[in-house]
């Protein structure tokens, strides 16, 4: 898998994100081949975004869903971010110039 990895540079760039390991950076590039509009509907695709409810334009945002297609992507993303949130507190702050 990483062999497939460096391959496409794509795969290679979303890899350098915190909490994105070769499986989440595979997963993704092929989810990309869905051409979405926007981030908003890839994150829906995942199941990262809140419910929406909205009637007679007031919007009423819900709960996170937990129904979605792809659901050990999901699984391996929150995984991924809360291993980065962790680690958070053990890590030096960075200086920015």
């Amino acid at each position: 898998m990483a062999q497939a990895v460096k391959l496409h540079p794509d795969c290679e760039r979303l890899m350098a994100l915190e909490g994105v390991s070769v499986i989440n950076a595979i997963n993704l590039y092929v989810l990309d081949d869905l051409h979405f509009n926007n981030g908003r509907e890839a994150s829906a695709c995942v199941g990262v975004t809140p419910i929406q409810h909205s009637t007679g334009g007031k919007a009423k945002l819900g709960s996170i869903g937990r129904h979605v297609k792809q659901v050990m992507l999901r699984s391996q993303l929150i995984s991924g971010a809360m291993a980065v949130v962790s680690a958070l507190s053990k890590r030096l702050p960075k200086t920015t110039k």
